[in-house]
């Protein structure tokens, strides 16, 4: 899989921990205005994300989708304005923009409607990853620039687009966009 410069040494975040778990378990998305209101709040989980300082107001959070599962989820953390909360219009961006993920970490083999009914669960839903050589560059042509432009058109704090570990049954970071420290793995 591509990896990023930025990635958390061995970062690895729980199905059953906070927001990002939760999105990965139901499939639903989460759009959050003050995460403090909230009973999947984690003092430990959100205000020091992943050990940069950034504590989190505002969350959304969606999934990514392979085969009908969820395989991973995208992030987008602390809106920079409309008072800190992200809109139904944010959410329509990023389902889109998840959609299109989906879509490159598919199968080759996909058949042209499977790709569109992975697409439409994508819309309608309110570890180590088997990729191929080719799917491994399209995340680094899409992934990186992807992550970067949902944080810049979103106005967000940072942007992290997780995947689940098969084996594991966690989420890893994968791309990680925003004031976040710079690790190798």
């Amino acid at each position: 899989s591509h990896q990023t410069s930025n990635l958390p040494a061995s970062f690895h975040w729980g199905l059953d921990q906070g927001v990002i778990g939760h999105v990965a378990n139901t499939g639903n998305f989460i759009n959050i205005a003050d995460i403090k209101d909230e009973a999947l709040y984690d003092p430990k989980l959100h205000d020091n994300y992943l050990n940069t300082g950034i504590e989190v107001q505002s969350i959304l959070c969606m999934p990514i989708f392979k085969g009908g599962d969820v395989h991973g989820v995208v992030a987008v953390i602390n809106k920079k304005s409309n008072h800190g909360t992200f809109t139904q219009k944010d959410e329509d961006v990023l389902s889109a923009i998840c959609s299109h993920i989906s879509v490159a970490v598919g199968d080759d083999k996909q058949s042209f409607n499977e790709v569109i009914e992975q697409c439409e669960k994508s819309m309608r839903t309110t570890g180590s990853p088997e990729f191929t050589s080719a799917a491994s560059q399209r995340m680094a042509t899409l992934f990186v620039p992807a992550l970067e432009g949902i944080r810049t058109v979103l106005g967000a704090e940072a942007t992290t687009l997780m995947l689940l570990d098969q084996e594991t049954q966690e989420l890893f970071s994968e791309v990680i966009d925003g004031p976040l420290p710079h690790h190798r793995t």
